[in-house]
């Protein structure tokens, strides 16, 4: 769901195409909030669980690990559907 995004809307030649560029193109933004907002409702299915065993993976090239990333509010961020709002 996420990689074909960038070459289907990058093409051969286009910024999204190649990770040095793809922010570059304003429809990076908006891919991966929705990308984010899909994991974020993931997570609000109970039948739906990140194995605790991989918590502590670090999400390189940066030192977050997979637990610092997990709560959008924490990260200074919410969904207006997290609070009851439509």
């Amino acid at each position: 769901m996420h990689n074909r995004v960038h070459g289907y809307v990058g093409g051969l030649c286009g910024d999204m195409s190649h990770v040095p560029f793809a922010a570059f193109d304003p429809i990076f933004w908006a891919h991966h909030c929705m990308i984010d907002r899909l994991f974020y409702l993931w997570q609000l299915d109970t039948k739906h669980t990140i194995p605790v065993s991989l918590y502590n993976t670090v999400l390189r090239p940066f030192e977050l690990t997979i637990e610092h990333v997990l709560n959008t509010y924490q990260l200074g961020y919410d969904y207006a559907s997290a609070r009851g709002e439509t």
